[in-house]
């Protein structure tokens, strides 16, 4: 369950997306949580990060942008590019990923049903990382790069993606 998210604005809330109560297993369907561990409400649609599959006919590519500047790039062969501090080279590209996630956020909500597999070659799936729960659309890449409010999430990713492997 998420706790503390009322964090310092540079303190990392990775660690804390990715906590769970040590008595608890990891919830995999059904409501998200109402409330933190201390009683506190959950935080409706508070953005903490996006996470972007593409399998690839070789494996899955995966671009992870976070609330606080970070990102994470890994290659389906493994390879792995880690964005790390403020300020960062890539903090522009970033910010449009952040922003382009904005929206998508604000018109969706949370998935409570099982997880789902990777995605199948030739889509896209985007996950976003939000206090009340993970949000997400899948689709064909050629149908995502013309959906309006997907496109421009594809196109920030992109860029962000070959500035980080350029």
């Amino acid at each position: 369950m998420i706790s503390g998210l009322l964090l310092p604005a540079r303190t990392s809330r990775r660690p804390l997306i990715m906590s769970i109560e040590p008595d608890r297993p990891i919830r995999t369907a059904g409501p998200p949580p109402t409330t933190l561990a201390a009683g506190a409400p959950v935080p409706a649609r508070q953005y903490l990060g996006t996470i972007i599959e593409v399998r690839l006919a070789e494996g899955l590519d995966t671009l992870a942008v976070f609330a606080d500047g970070g990102a994470r790039y890994i290659n389906y062969s493994g390879k792995m590019v880690v964005v790390e501090g403020i300020p960062s080279p890539f903090a522009a590209e970033i910010n449009q990923v952040i922003e382009a996630s904005q929206p998508i956020v604000a018109a969706i909500g949370p998935w409570d049903k099982e997880r789902l597999p990777p995605p199948a070659e030739g889509n896209i799936r985007m996950t976003f990382l939000v206090s009340d729960g993970l949000y997400f659309g899948e689709g064909p890449m050629s149908v995502m790069q013309q959906e309006p409010l997907a496109s421009p999430l594809v196109s920030a990713a992109t860029k962000l993606l070959l500035k980080l492997i350029g």
